[in-house]
């Protein structure tokens, strides 16, 4: 009979961690996704460039608005990217001397102020990007050059990958060279 007991127990300690566990996540996301929008109306940089709010966790800036943009409509395309880890501090104005660094690059112009060591090839979108990523270059532009914010769920969710922590919320500068 005690072992029944000890059963019913540890199920309901196991129910009991998974339920706040998910609730803890999803407030994470909501705080993400209030300090993104609060942090895209109110900065000085970014409050006159056109903005996209795409859902789930994704906004969408155009750095460099224009008429007579034409939508990319291939499967493969290939653009220059800065990903930076986002924080309320960050200032992406690319006109400023004092550029934060990014976790990864491959735009030849940071990759000459930050050294050698990085692959300064254009990189080739082939369907396999982060969710984040494809959700915000959907409806991009040749010429287009954009900054994507993502919370982390549309990131790398809770995985540390090189300089980027678990749980990490993420913006992307995206240049989009040609489409193939």
């Amino acid at each position: 009979m005690k072992h029944g007991w000890l059963d019913i127990v540890f199920g309901a300690v196991v129910m009991l961690m998974l339920f706040f566990s998910c609730g803890k996540d999803e407030e994470m996301g909501r705080n993400q996704e209030v300090s993104i929008d609060n942090y895209l109306s109110s900065s000085p940089y970014l409050t006159d460039l056109p903005q996209d709010s795409l859902g789930s966790g994704v906004w969408r800036v155009l750095e460099n608005p224009r008429e007579g943009r034409e939508e990319v409509t291939a499967d493969e395309v290939e653009f220059l990217f800065e990903g930076y880890v986002w924080s309320n501090n960050l200032n992406l104005n690319p006109s400023l001397p004092q550029r934060p660094a990014p976790f990864y690059t491959n735009n030849p112009v940071l990759v000459d102020l930050l050294g050698s060591g990085w692959d300064t090839e254009p990189w080739t979108g082939t369907g396999d990007l982060m969710k984040g990523l494809q959700r915000g270059m959907d409806g991009a532009c040749g010429g287009d050059s954009i900054l994507i914010f993502m919370t982390s769920d549309a990131g790398y969710g809770g995985k540390e990958i090189g300089l980027v922590p678990p749980d990490a919320p993420l913006v992307f500068r995206i240049i989009i060279d040609n489409a193939l």
